[in-house]
């Protein structure tokens, strides 16, 4: 078997393999190892979870949900210690949707996040729009009873 781990790794294997199969296979399997190690490495303790309910004016949810993505990219982009910031509709009600944040801890959403550029300029722009009609924030500590990734 070669140690090489790079693309042209790629190219050894299948020529020492001799069928390109195998080696997607053994790529498959070592991607799936590497997984399942990252999945087990220690998860925070006593995550800081903001819950969020937002109930929008009839139809607005998706124009928030439109707007919403960009922050959400850059939050993933640049907060390491933001672990989840996810929005989940209501199947209930399609006026309103949750939001979960989950933090390393909560420092990292009361001065990282919250004092982020990209987070005060699309907080300007939803008060502009005025179009929540009610909102219910959370503010949680996870117990490490259950888990959150598997």
């Amino acid at each position: 078997l070669t140690t090489q781990l790079t693309i042209s790794g790629s190219v050894t294997m299948a020529a020492f393999f001799g069928d390109t199969r195998v080696v997607a296979c053994l790529s498959a399997a070592a991607g799936a190892a590497v997984a399942y190690y990252l999945t087990k490495q220690a998860q925070p303790k006593k995550v800081f979870v903001l819950l969020i309910r937002l109930k929008f004016e009839k139809g607005k949810r998706a124009i928030f949900l439109q707007r919403w993505q960009p922050l959400a990219d850059y939050v993933l982009a640049n907060e390491p210690n933001t672990l989840t910031y996810e929005a989940s509709l209501d199947k209930s009600d399609k006026d309103t949707l949750f939001i979960y944040e989950r933090y390393v801890q909560e420092s990292d959403l009361k001065s990282t996040h919250s004092n982020s550029q990209a987070f005060k300029q699309f907080n300007y722009w939803l008060e502009e729009q005025d179009m929540v009609l009610e909102k219910d924030v959370y503010e949680l500590e996870e117990t490490n009873v259950g888990y959150a990734i598997r």
